[in-house]
């Protein structure tokens, strides 16, 4: 066996051990110089006829936590514009909307908001924001074409299929529900209920979800069950089943990216960063998007 020397090597690993001791004596931070930024969030969506806008600027804390900081980051004050590319320009009015977590910043937070403004397929939409504090921004967005549903039963299984399309839009939304009237003492109510795409095995209904697939498949049984609990819970009333709403949201590429790092789990394999890094605002951070929105309802009766 022939032997290697090692008088040699041993100058030779001090003098990587020193190199790499050099090496750190810089100075090493996880933080990236801080960038001071607006942050423009807004979905504009054919569900409802008022439009919402947020901004916000960017934030530095002493140490690693943001939740250190205690100073709400809306802005008021700004010049908040939607333009479409058929001439048609909204400008939009500062409101207080309630936040959903009170306990940092206080239950009130600073929005823009503009009514009787509804999106349209086939449109390009720009968003225009000038601060006379923070700068300027903008963003755009071109809507998809307009929402097609349609659906088929099984005859022998009852299996419910819910299908739309939408060219230009990247991602769906399809839910279903069930429309029955309720009689009790006399008195005839009508209602709705979402149908859960299939139950968990400790009975919890699960919801459909964003996803590129532009269909929906709920089984019979899983119709049937829900039924029964919509019978136990309206119980002593009597339900007669009205017929059924297929409802669908078609989000737009930016809409869809936006969910899919904030809500989406394509690998659950891999560690995901529970942080939005999508951003389609020009000069600043956020998001601007847009859903279109279309129903059906088919009668049973």
């Amino acid at each position: 066996m022939s032997r290697i020397p090692t008088r040699g090597l041993i100058p030779v690993f001090l003098l990587a051990v020193e190199f790499l001791f050099l090496s750190c004596d810089e100075s090493f931070s996880p933080k990236a110089p801080f960038e001071e930024k607006l942050v423009v969030f807004s979905l504009l969506t054919a569900a409802r006829d008022t439009q919402y806008v947020v901004v916000s600027r960017t934030y530095d804390v002493e140490g690693f936590d943001p939740l250190q900081n205690r100073e709400a980051p809306e802005v008021a004050g700004a010049d908040v514009r939607i333009i479409a590319d058929d001439g048609t320009s909204v400008m939009l009015r500062d409101t207080i909307v309630q936040r959903s977590d009170s306990v940092r910043y206080g239950p009130d937070r600073v929005a823009y908001y503009v009514p009787s403004f509804r999106i349209l397929p086939r449109r390009v939409y720009r968003l225009e924001v000038k601060s006379p504090t923070d700068g300027e921004v903008s963003a755009s967005f071109q809507t998809g074409d307009p929402v097609r549903i349609g659906r088929s039963v099984d005859v022998e299984t009852q299996d419910f299929t819910a299908f739309a399309t939408s060219a230009g839009s990247k991602g769906f939304l399809i839910r279903l529900y069930l429309v029955y009237r309720v009689t009790s003492g006399g008195n005839v109510i009508q209602k709705e209920a979402e149908v859960p795409q299939f139950f968990s095995r400790d009975g919890t209904p699960v919801y459909p979800q964003v996803d590129r697939q532009n269909q929906l498949v709920i089984y019979g049984d899983v119709i049937l069950r829900f039924k029964a609990r919509i019978a136990a819970q309206e119980a002593p009333g009597v339900i007669d089943e009205v017929g059924k709403k297929v409802v669908v949201w078609a989000l737009d590429a930016n809409a869809y990216n936006y969910y899919q790092i904030v809500r989406g789990f394509n690998d659950p394999l891999s560690v995901r960063v529970d942080l939005p890094d999508y951003s389609n605002i020009e000069g600043g951070l956020g998001v601007f998007g847009g859903i279109l929105a279309d129903s059906l309802f088919f009668s049973t009766l």
